[in-house]
């Protein structure tokens, strides 16, 4: 595995996040993808296992339930297949406009072919729930 490009593709991926450009994020992603984003069931946007035409939803989903006024991805580790992210996130939720802001991390595994085959998103669950609680 070639370390350093899989980190340059994680980059690549929050760069066009950043962008709206999911189609570019896509583009970088297994077809037989695991992603896994922390909060499911209670948070819009989290899941267990999404597979890859689902991955668009999210995103959807995303931008339907946070307004991001800072993403930033501040550190890059890898070994083997894997690319650990750490980050910080802030903005308010949707509709409620409750205010967040927390660090993440995000794990990034990489198929033999350079693909993305596994996403694992760690977030302050608690946190960014105070905006969809009733």
């Amino acid at each position: 595995m070639d370390r350093s490009k899989n980190i340059q593709t994680v980059q690549n991926m929050y760069s066009d996040f950043g962008k709206g450009n999911i189609q570019g994020i896509m583009d970088v992603v297994a077809d037989n993808v695991s992603w896994n984003d922390a909060g499911y069931p209670d948070l819009p946007f989290g899941s267990e296992n999404r597979p890859k035409n689902d991955i668009p939803n999210f995103f959807k989903t995303l931008s339907e339930s946070v307004n991001y006024s800072r993403f930033e991805p501040q550190e890059f580790y890898a070994d083997g297949n894997a690319v650990v992210a750490v980050g910080h996130h802030e903005g308010v939720t949707k509709p409620k406009n409750v205010h967040f802001s927390s660090p993440w991390i995000m794990l990034w595994k990489f198929n033999d072919a350079g693909k993305v085959s596994y996403v694992r998103t760690f977030i302050d669950t608690n946190e960014i729930g105070k905006g969809f609680r009733n």
